[in-house]
């Protein structure tokens, strides 16, 4: 193409013309983290990513993740062409068309990672290459890797207890389980050994009344030199038939326990026939068995039955366990509070531990160190229940006991007071 001039001709060739390739780049100009500044002193701490001009990386706690960007694209031929479009990746879904805003805003953001992408169109549409804001919004402490640790071992740990709870209570019903196993074992052991002699009980009964009334017949009328000895047959006859009676009497204790027969009687009689009952057998083991009372009468109401068992108990076992040269006393006192009789022996002795368990029913201590047996744990079972139904109190004292040994009764002291 060729146009006149004034100073001559001009030749425009078209094809000669190239458009300037004039795609804008956008920088962020202004990052405000909670409504202040980056370039304040205490935002800029959050900047992991600054080259001085440009912010390119954030690191955020949770409670700061607020933002508001402000972002410019370096154009002065028509800046009121220029359109704006920013996608935050992990918030937004597609990218936001902002027009001619130049500010993106965002709040409570999650904890996690996040990619600011902005960019712009010049005045032909044409839109620039984006740029990058990297953001890390670190968790709460209760939602941090740690926290979640701390919560695994806290429920591991709630768990290993709760099964070691579990096993330790299915341990304990299995112990208990088989404690009253063994207790119901044990006792229907002593049933059947009771049943056995409370059989045996009828078929004495019988000879032993045939034994005792030819016997206080024979005290009548023998010779002065043979009374002590038949006295000491008829009391021990007597004496044994009281035994069978007693034996068929436990056998209905759970429901005759509470029964009193009362009646006024001489307790000092009754303790010196009990006395007398074991003074051959004493004599026999070579021990030293003294009784001692007041002189005059001790009168005593109760039931003169229960009594007599309550004394024969107490020195029986006071027999039972008390070695050769060894020495049992017994000793009725009468005081103003009532009347207090002692039984004292030098026999194995009471472990402390185990004085509260003597006087259970079936209760039974270990076996001697020269494997004498056990009883029934039945004897001191009643000398407890009879005491207590005359309003008394048993006392029991054990001293210088140098091995536990605990049958039924054997005891250092037994004292029985307060009538």
């Amino acid at each position: 193409m060729i146009f006149g001039g004034i100073k001559g001709l001009n030749i425009f060739r078209p094809e000669s013309v190239s458009l300037q390739d004039a795609r804008l780049a956008v920088m962020v100009a202004d990052v405000r983290i909670s409504n202040t500044s980056f370039r304040d002193s205490a935002s800029r701490r959050y900047i992991t990513g600054w080259n001085g001009t440009v912010v390119s990386r954030l690191r955020l706690p949770y409670d700061k993740a607020s933002l508001a960007f402000d972002f410019v694209a370096l154009d002065y031929s028509a800046p009121d062409k220029i359109s704006y479009a920013y996608f935050l990746e992990g918030w937004d879904n597609t990218w936001v068309q902002a027009g001619k805003v130049r500010t993106a805003n965002y709040s409570r953001l999650r904890e996690g990672e996040y990619v600011l992408r902005v960019k712009a169109a010049n005045s032909q549409g044409d839109w620039g290459p984006e740029t990058k804001l990297f953001i890390r919004v670190l968790p709460p402490w209760y939602r941090s890797w740690w926290a979640y640790c701390l919560y695994v071992a806290v429920v591991s740990g709630m768990v290993a207890g709760w099964s070691w709870y579990r096993r330790k209570q299915a341990r304990m019903a299995y112990e208990i389980l088989v404690a009253q196993m063994e207790t119901r074992q044990e006792k229907e052991l002593n049933e059947k050994k009771l049943s056995f002699f409370t059989n045996i009980t009828h078929e004495l009964r019988t000879p032993l009344t045939l034994i005792v009334n030819p016997v206080k017949e024979l005290l009548g009328k023998a010779e002065d030199e043979l009374k002590p000895d038949l006295n000491l047959v008829y009391r021990n006859a007597n004496r044994l038939l009281t035994l069978v009676d007693q034996l068929m009497l436990f056998r209905t204790a759970e429901s005759d326990l509470s029964k009193m027969h009362v009646s006024r009687f001489e307790l000092h009689q009754l303790c010196r026939d009990t006395f007398e009952c074991f003074s051959q057998l004493a004599h026999s083991r070579q021990i030293r068995y003294t009784f001692s009372a007041p002189d005059h009468p001790v009168a005593f109401t109760g039931d003169q039955r229960k009594m007599e068992i309550v004394l024969f108990n107490l020195i029986s076992n006071a027999v039972k366990y008390t070695p050769s040269q060894g020495t049992i006393k017994v000793a009725l006192t009468d005081t103003e509070n009532g009347a207090v009789i002692t039984v004292a022996d030098t026999g194995c002795g009471i472990d402390e531990q185990l004085k509260s368990h003597l006087f259970e029913k079936y209760y039974r201590g270990k076996q001697q160190p020269s494997g004498r047996e056990t009883g029934f744990g039945i004897g001191l079972y009643l000398v407890r229940q009879f005491v207590d139904l005359h309003g008394g109190e048993l006392d029991v004292r054990a001293t210088g006991i140098r091995e536990p040994c605990l049958p039924s009764g054997c005891n250092r002291l037994s004292r029985m007071s307060t009538f």
